[in-house]
């Protein structure tokens, strides 16, 4: 089973637009909820469009987070299940390189504890998704071939 979050944009008669993700807005409600301050400036605003963003059963906000100790860290944020974390990453082999500078040469061993969750809500994973598909640095980018 999926939520689906649907990412509504209204435009404005003078051509701006304003969007809203959200789980449960209809139509009317939406409009309903444009702030009265933008139709004073922009004019009467109409939904020019409707997308919906589906969230999988399971789907998390994770955060990943490696020390390298005096080098600094390493950090991404990503979308996934928890299924998939345990059997993509966890006990893989991943190769950085000189991510974090000249010799660096970070590498290593995923473990559970390099994952966390950040959110497990359906609207903020939906909101997550519509923004980016992933940030800073994740480990599917350099995970090494057996």
């Amino acid at each position: 089973m999926s939520e689906t979050t649907r990412k509504i944009t209204a435009t404005f008669e003078d051509g701006a637009s304003y969007t809203v993700t959200h789980s449960s807005y209809t139509d009317e409600e939406f409009l309903a909820a444009v702030p009265a301050v933008l139709t004073e400036l922009h004019g009467e605003a109409t939904i020019s469009s409707v997308e919906e963003i589906p969230v999988l059963e399971g789907e998390k906000i994770w955060k990943f987070f490696w020390d390298c100790g005096r080098m600094g860290n390493l950090e991404g944020t990503f979308v996934a299940t928890e299924d998939f974390v345990n059997t993509e990453f966890i006990g893989q082999h991943v190769y950085f390189g000189e991510i974090l500078g000249k010799h660096s040469e970070i590498h290593g061993t995923l473990d559970p504890e390099d994952f966390s969750v950040i959110s497990e809500d359906p609207e903020a994973v939906a909101n997550f998704k519509n923004t980016v598909v992933a940030t800073g640095v994740v480990p599917w980018d350099y995970m090494e071939e057996d």
